[in-house]
């Protein structure tokens, strides 16, 4: 019976074999959206992952205290 232990020690072994030939870091960045992290508003952030900018609609609204006293309960409406 294989362990959770067992499992993750095979995984770091195979991730260290990918990384030693050079074919982790590779994949890493070519998934990495680097613009998209770089984005300053909303419209960039669209722009950088493929998609078109939102367009605002009068048929969502979100409700929320400007204030929240308890950071760990703060209700919000939708």
């Amino acid at each position: 019976m294989q362990t959770r232990r067992d499992m993750l020690a095979r995984s770091a072994s195979v991730a260290a074999a990918l990384a030693s030939l050079g074919l982790l870091p590779q994949a890493a960045q070519a998934a990495w959206p680097q613009a998209a992290f770089e984005a300053k508003n909303m419209g960039e952030l669209m722009k950088a992952l493929g998609y078109s900018a939102p367009a605002e609609s009068k048929d969502v609204s979100i409700t929320g205290p400007d204030i929240a006293e308890n950071g760990a309960v703060v209700p919000v409406g939708a």
